[in-house]
């Protein structure tokens, strides 16, 4: 598993041997009890701060931080593992987080056609020996998820669907802003279909947040090329005609001031799969995980709360 970055309980100990070394006669004057104790800290921010980052053997590029049960977080189209940065440290405390690119994102790799985003994801847990997890998807990722679930529901434990879009369940006319994106797009311009997305309503709440927009205006940017890449294949029926089969708890999440049509979405599927629940989030749009990282961080680790 190549690794790119390892910020760990390594660098930790190198730093206090620095200043064992440097100290030597303050140490030894040390009781046991001051020893055991500063290694129990140690080893709480070994938990807390271990951090893996880098590329699957097929080119997916990861970050696997946190020790616990697995929630793997799967981002938004347009996005990349940025989208999470606000929510991974918020449950890295009790859980192992792994979060990448969805493949024409972020830094993964693209050698040909883009393959089935769920089998992708499949392959990069088997490479990560993760049996099962929480599913954690935001838009476009809430349908990698649902897919997963749907192909492989043995590595699926539950799902949180945040703002989703499922094919196969009505979501009403495309939006009129799509229209000029798409005719840039086809124009061959795939930095100003970024600029436009930007400026779409998805992102009307975070335009207006002068903390986050360069921020999070940079993500959407970086990920221009998703325009000029043939689209990936889904599943045949689509996820939403086969709702029925998922058998995993299922927490789906939308804020009342989605224009893209999440919340008649949510609600379809949490009265359509074997165990599901809807949450509205007031005053959120789209972007859940960008304008409400703490709410939902909250909601992801009640919904996998024993009850």
């Amino acid at each position: 598993m190549p690794l790119a970055r390892s910020t760990s309980f390594q660098g930790v100990v190198r730093s206090l041997w620095l200043v064992v070394r440097s100290q030597w006669f303050v140490v030894r004057s040390c009781s046991l009890a001051v020893v055991v104790w500063a290694l129990t800290l140690l080893s709480g921010v070994s938990a807390q701060s271990e951090m893996y980052e880098g590329f699957s053997a097929g080119g997916l590029h990861y970050v696997a931080e946190g020790h616990g049960p697995v929630v793997v977080l799967i981002h938004a189209f347009h996005m990349d593992l940025r989208e999470w940065d606000d929510v991974a440290p918020e449950l890295t405390g009790s859980r192992r987080i792994v979060r990448y690119d969805v493949r024409g994102h972020g830094s993964s790799r693209v050698a040909g056609p883009l393959p089935s985003p769920s089998a992708d994801l499949s392959t990069l847990l088997d490479e990560l020996r993760i049996d099962g997890a929480t599913l954690v998807g935001s838009s476009m990722g809430a349908t990698i998820a649902l897919e997963l679930a749907l192909t492989a529901p043995t590595r699926v434990e539950r799902l949180i669907l945040v703002a989703p879009g499922v094919p196969g369940v009505e979501q009403g006319a495309s939006p009129a802003w799509l229209s000029p994106i798409m005719s840039v797009v086809r124009a061959g311009d795939p930095s100003r279909a970024a600029e436009l997305w930007w400026d779409s309503p998805l992102f009307e709440a975070l335009r207006a947040r002068p903390d986050a927009a360069a921020r999070i205006r940079r993500v959407v940017a970086d990920n221009a090329r998703i325009w000029g890449l043939s689209r990936a294949p889904g599943l045949t029926p689509p996820a939403g005609s086969r709702l029925e089969e998922v058998a995993v708890p299922v927490t789906v999440i939308a804020g009342d001031r989605d224009q893209f049509g999440s919340q008649d979405v949510g609600r379809i599927v949490a009265g359509r799969v074997r165990a599901g629940e809807m949450v509205v989030l007031e005053g959120a749009g789209h972007m859940i995980a960008l304008e409400r990282p703490r709410q939902l961080s909250e909601i992801i680790l009640r919904s996998m709360s024993p009850r």
